[in-house]
């Protein structure tokens, strides 16, 4: 038997490590844009901490694209667009704060936003789209989970779904 494992360059984890996202982000580019739940992270002082640590060593930080719900195809759409409107540049990378539905929206925008030739987060899915293949890298993206379970900072995949009709997808760049 054989295996490959496509997993992210470089996974980081410990008391105190948090610290160090600004040394981490650094590498990444010159503008970060930070995507995080819109309760969670503000109720929080991690939200301003970490746009802090950012700047500290000479980061530009967009400090907010706010995620109110599970990533599904319009509300995917509707973040992209907001995104594309606010224009992203060579240099640019995402943040994502957050549990697994941040995640997994920072993910899908980051390989749809570098993309552009399908109309919708649909047309990219495995079964239900036009299968339209991701052929330019994402935009860089740092992965801070606040919860444990999705294992959304492990994987390229971002779980995309839709209720009308039903399904679960995975985008994959």
């Amino acid at each position: 038997m054989r295996y490959d494992i496509l997993t992210p360059r470089k996974i980081v984890f410990g008391w105190g490590r948090f610290e160090e996202v600004g040394a981490f982000a650094k590498v990444l580019g010159r503008r970060a844009i930070l995507f995080c739940g819109h309760e969670s992270a503000y109720a929080s002082t991690t939200h301003s901490r970490i746009i802090s640590l950012m700047q500290e060593v000479g980061l530009e930080v967009d400090g907010g694209i706010e995620v109110r719900q599970e990533p599904e195809v319009e509300a995917i759409d509707e973040t992209l667009e907001s995104f594309r409107e606010e224009g992203y540049r060579a240099g640019d990378f995402i943040v994502a704060l957050g549990g697994g539905s941040v995640l997994d929206t920072a993910k899908a925008v980051a390989a749809l936003a570098t993309n552009g030739h399908g109309d919708s987060v649909r047309d990219f899915l495995e079964g239900v789209g036009r299968g339209l293949a991701i052929t330019n890298d994402p935009l860089p993206v740092l992965a801070i989970p606040t919860t444990a379970g999705t294992g959304a900072e492990a994987t390229k995949n971002a779980v995309i779904s839709s209720y009308d009709p039903p399904f679960k997808k995975s985008l994959r760049s």
